[in-house]
């Protein structure tokens, strides 16, 4: 029982994930004919660095959010075992650590954009 909810659990996290992949490209798909696109650099080496970083963050929350929503799972699903509790627990907390610092980690990449401007 235990196994085919951890199974069922990791199946639908990942589905919900690939399922946002697929909407990121579609709104990424050029439509053509529209100057000046926000967020498009036109050979500008700042505005491409600027944008790898912000794609990396994202993702980096995303996986963050990610990893506390499966320890969340693991904890639900220890049944009383203070060890996987415990696991479960150490999980969460990192995951919000790390969470913290990838939000930072936006903060200052906002900054410092903002202050090369």
């Amino acid at each position: 029982m235990k196994a085919s909810l951890q199974r069922f659990f990791l199946s639908f996290s990942s589905s919900a994930v690939m399922s946002m992949v697929g909407v990121s490209s579609a709104l990424a798909s050029d439509i053509g004919g529209i100057p000046n696109v926000p967020g498009a650099s036109s050979g500008d080496l700042r505005g491409a660095v600027t944008s790898v970083l912000n794609t990396v963050v994202n993702f980096l929350g995303l996986l963050m959010v990610v990893a506390i929503v499966v320890a969340g799972f693991r904890l639900v699903l220890s049944q009383g075992e203070e060890e996987a509790k415990e696991k479960a627990k150490k999980g969460i907390f990192y995951a919000i650590i790390g969470l913290v610092l990838v939000l930072l980690a936006k903060a200052i990449i906002l900054f410092v954009t903002n202050a090369i401007n």
